[in-house]
């Protein structure tokens, strides 16, 4: 097994193909979190939906169960 010698031109360049991959990485994140931030507004609308929707789905059934006695 040979041992490789690291030069300080070898370790400049990995250091800048780690910065870049830190760069990518840290630009993914921010698409990411401009994503999730446009999405919630819609979920937050669907939430309110389903309350609604499940609100009226159990007042139905009471109003239901007190009309007909059981």
């Amino acid at each position: 097994m040979t041992r490789e010698t690291w030069t300080d031109e070898r370790l400049d360049d990995l250091s800048r193909r780690m910065d870049h991959g830190f760069e990518r990485v840290d630009r993914d994140l921010r698409d990411i979190r401009s994503e999730v931030g446009d999405v919630r507004p819609d979920v937050a609308e669907l939430r309110t939906v389903v309350y609604r929707f499940g609100t009226g789905i159990i007042g139905a059934i009471l109003v239901a169960s007190l009309l007909h006695g059981i």
